[in-house]
């Protein structure tokens, strides 16, 4: 048996022995800082809720060590509502470390009483820091249960510079549909084209929030989003518009994302791939497609043919199989799976692809593809799935996560005997048993024993 004293001092074992006795949760303090457990007592996880206990659990928070951090975090989570005057105690402080470490705490616990507080936080940080970003990230939570008449003020409230302002809108992201009419004039003011770019990007998620609130594109936040997607100088902000677009009801149907595959950038043409798989991921679920999705599968299909970029034939195939299905779509999946000019993460992507469209007609291209596997043998027996460099070893492994989900119980057991034998090595054996048990997806076959 090993002794107590001499666990404590085994460096590798602390980080266990501080679950178990506070001697052993004070050594490991010290050894993470040494000067500022030699001026701090432990923290107690028990520690009373009381508001000089609470006062000191916030002291701890904000400046004791990693692992007294934490358990003065636990401490005062456990104390709920509780502890609030504290937190709120500090909001209000001179102590910038104390008001950024309890933001988040006084946010959840005091909801909306922390409001005031936090945004006093926000404007006393006049440069972006870690105080900044905690209290945009309070602020957030903060208002999560704020009355409408409460966002309303919050929102009428002065704040210069206009990057606070930017903060204040960021914050209230996920709230602003609630108070549409107030929100919108101040984000197309801060969206103006003379804004710094860094602005512009980050206001595109409050402009989306608006956006997803309108009926049509060509109300005043949706077409502004759309503005900003077909025609701002910076790229990223053209792909950022885009992306967020596939979340907004009103461009569903529109002709954004068509537009948006053929402008020079090629991040601009991964986003608007992207997001016509998102929505049609969307229509899958309802169990409709809409004629506009049908034609973006047209665009992803030449996307996949003709992109000189490996990462948006990628992107391509993540469309296709989300969008209806095509006369020659899995024709051309197959023939990317096969190319071995290819990179192996197109190959593995399109192998893949064939299994979440339940292309059960390509079942026989890819046993042949899992077949090969059969080659691997002690080189690889000891190295995970992703050690194999073969590119056909890793298509293989992706062809047989594929066949995964294609085929009944029954015929993954005769596709897979192959690949289980004792001369087959270890890593190909594991997968072809994860292949075997995994549940078919598509058509009425059956699924292993476990699944049924």
């Amino acid at each position: 048996m090993v002794s107590r004293k001499r666990l404590c001092g085994i460096a590798p074992l602390v980080a266990w022995c501080t679950l178990f006795t506070p001697c052993i949760r004070s050594a490991s303090a010290a050894e993470a800082s040494p000067e500022t457990a030699e001026a701090m007592p432990p923290v107690q996880q028990n520690a009373e809720c009381t508001e000089a206990g609470n006062d000191a659990l916030i002291t701890t928070l904000a400046s004791g060590s990693p692992e007294q951090r934490k358990h003065a975090d636990l401490a005062l989570q456990r104390c709920g509502r509780n502890a609030v005057p504290a937190l709120l105690r500090a909001l209000r402080g001179a102590n910038e470390s104390e008001r950024a470490a309890v933001a988040s705490l006084a946010a959840i616990f005091a909801g909306p009483e922390a409001i005031e507080p936090i945004i006093a936080g926000l404007r006393a940080s006049t440069t972006e820091s870690h105080s900044r970003r905690a209290m945009r990230a309070a602020l957030g939570l903060a208002v999560r249960r704020a009355t409408p008449s409460s966002l309303h003020e919050i929102l009428a409230k002065h704040i210069d510079p206009a990057d606070q302002r930017v903060d204040r809108l960021r914050a209230l992201s996920g709230r602003l549909g609630v108070v549409y009419a107030a929100a919108l004039p101040e984000t197309i003011e801060l969206l103006h084209y003379a804004a710094p770019m860094a602005s512009r990007y980050v206001l595109l998620e409050p402009l989306a929030s608006l956006a997803s609130v309108e009926a049509s594109e060509s109300s005043p936040a949706a077409a502004q989003l759309a503005s900003l997607a077909r025609g701002d100088a910076a790229w990223p902000i053209r792909a950022k518009a885009v992306e967020l677009a596939a979340d907004v009801p009103a461009f569903e149907h529109s002709n954004l994302f068509e537009t948006a595959l053929k402008d020079p950038e090629p991040r601009v043409r991964q986003s608007a791939l992207r997001a016509m798989g998102v929505v049609g991921a969307r229509e899958t679920q309802l169990q409709f497609a809409h004629a506009n999705t049908r034609a973006w599968a047209g665009r992803a299909l030449e996307a996949l043919e003709h992109e000189p970029w490996s990462f948006l034939r990628i992107a391509a195939l993540e469309a296709l199989s989300a969008l209806p299905r095509q006369p020659h779509t899995i024709e051309a999946i197959v023939q990317r799976m096969n190319a071995h000019e290819e990179p192996v993460a197109v190959r593995t992507r399109a192998a893949r692809t064939l299994g979440r469209m339940c292309a059960t007609e390509t079942t026989n291209d890819l046993l042949a593809h899992a077949l090969r596997l059969r080659s691997i043998r002690d080189a690889y027996a000891t190295e995970n799935v992703s050690g194999a460099h073969d590119p056909d070893a890793l298509v293989g492994f992706a062809a047989l996560e594929a066949i995964g989900s294609l085929a009944s119980f029954e015929a993954k057991k005769t596709m897979t005997a192959p690949l289980q034998s004792p001369q087959v090595a270890p890593v190909v054996r594991a997968a072809a048993e994860r292949a075997l048990h995994a549940e078919t997806r598509c058509g009425n076959g059956s699924s292993s024993p476990s699944h049924r």
